[in-house]
Order: C-alpha cells, then structure tokens, then sequence
C-alpha cells in the first residue's frame, strides 16, 4: 500500500522567517508492520509530496492544527 501526500502553497524553504522550525525529512520510526518506509520525494512549485509505503492497507488520519501555526499531523493506524 502507498499513501501519497500532498501539500500545496508552501513556502519554499530558502523563503522560511529565521528561527522557524522546520522537518529534518528523517526517517520516523514506528511499531513493527506498520509503516516501512517514508520518502520526501519532491518540494517544487509550492508543493511538497512524502510518499509513505507499507506492507498491507492502513487507516489514517490527517489534521491541521494551528499551534505551532501550519502543522500537518498525519496519524497512520493499523486496520
């Protein structure tokens, strides 16, 4: 299974106010079988697309908070 997502109108990161705390695009670990693998494939155009693999279909959540302002929190959870 394959969750691709996509975030539009984002500023670029060579734009970004100083001090602002950004996603290194590490790896996030998480419980055996579940996700196995996270790509941050593209940030072009005012998108940035994460591609996130794993062995069998999954449920997720996406959310926007606004503390800290602009965050997307994206919960994947076993079926």
């Amino acid at each position: 299974m394959v969750l691709e997502i996509t975030i539009r109108n984002i500023t670029p990161p060579d734009e970004l106010p100083d001090g602002l705390q950004t996603w290194d695009a590490g790896p996030i670990e998480g419980p055996p079988g579940g996700v196995i693998e996270q790509v941050d494939a593209a940030v072009a155009d005012g998108h940035h697309v994460i591609v996130v693999g794993s062995p069998e279909e999954l449920r997720y959540l996406a959310e926007y908070v606004d503390a800290p302002p602009g965050r997307l929190i994206v919960d994947i959870f076993p079926r």
